[in-house]
């Protein structure tokens, strides 16, 4: 069975955390699948890896700001 997060790979995208309180957008690249976590490139080219468990949503980043695609994970 494949993963939910394996269509992402390679892709733009924006990967919303729930932090608690605080529910964070991440905007980045989706490198890299693990076991328990996955790992996001950021713009700055720092890479950020993010537990499963945290991710609510994974959204597609179109070239139009306005428009995204969502997904849950």
């Amino acid at each position: 069975m494949n993963s939910a997060f394996e269509y992402w790979l390679g892709e733009q995208v924006v990967v919303q955390v729930d932090l608690g309180q605080i529910k964070l957008p991440v905007r980045g690249s989706l490198l890299e699948e693990r076991a328990d976590t996955i790992m996001i490139r950021i713009s700055d080219g720092t890479e950020v890896e993010i537990y499963k468990a945290m991710v609510l949503a994974v959204e597609e980043v179109k070239a139009e700001a306005s428009a995204s695609h969502r997904l849950y994970a």
